[in-house]
């Protein structure tokens, strides 16, 4: 169950989303739930998140290579920032 700060979350993601279609994302095998956008968004922020989504919906072979909408986004962001992260010698 969402909160109502939660709710407003997922309800601006939708808004979002009407103008950034992610069709791809909803038919995986596993889609993304409220909560799990949410919680990528509480730890990554809305623009990377959106960011990463719209990448995955591009990629080709998402269907059939990924299963889990949100373990993909997860691995995806984690990537992302990883090569943000500026190396000191």
């Amino acid at each position: 169950m969402l909160t109502d700060a939660e709710r407003a979350v997922w309800d601006r993601f939708l808004a979002w989303e009407e103008n950034n279609p992610l069709p791809k994302l909803f038919r995986m095998k596993e889609p993304l739930t409220p909560v799990q956008l949410v919680a990528l968004i509480d730890k990554h922020g809305a623009g990377s998140v959106t960011s990463v989504l719209l990448d995955m919906q591009n990629k080709p072979k998402l269907l059939t290579d990924h299963d889990s909408a949100n373990l993909t986004a997860q691995s995806w962001l984690r990537r992302r920032q990883q090569r943000e992260v500026p190396v000191t010698a």
